[in-house]
């Protein structure tokens, strides 16, 4: 079972990049909501996928950008995270202030 589990996760995580690891903390940090996309999908059911996400932005690689080729987005705005576009984005943003600050909670029972 341990293993199949190790697997399991191995195969979930083995394409995430470090672009993916910077998305997943900005969007933490921030207070938006992050939703991955199942890669395995295909045509109009990715795109239905992301529609009903309600994306409103999308992350995407040169490997998987191929996938939303003659797909209706509508208004979905698509970054490459490895374009001069994505990157002077990234440089030029203000430094990341969390959305709140937490602290330790004590609950008492």
């Amino acid at each position: 079972m341990a293993e199949t589990v190790q697997q399991a996760l191995r195969d979930l995580f083995e394409n995430n990049t470090a672009a993916v690891v910077h998305a997943i903390a900005g969007a933490g940090l921030a207070g938006f909501p992050l939703v991955g996309l199942n890669n395995t999908r295909r045509g109009e059911g990715l795109a239905r996928d992301i529609l009903r996400a309600d994306c409103q932005i999308l992350l995407t690689d040169a490997e998987h950008a191929p996938l939303l080729d003659g797909l209706d987005l509508g208004d979905v705005t698509v970054f490459d995270v490895a374009s001069p576009e994505w990157r002077a984005l990234v440089d030029g943003a203000c430094p990341l202030e969390p959305y709140r600050k937490v602290g330790p909670t004590i609950r008492s029972c």
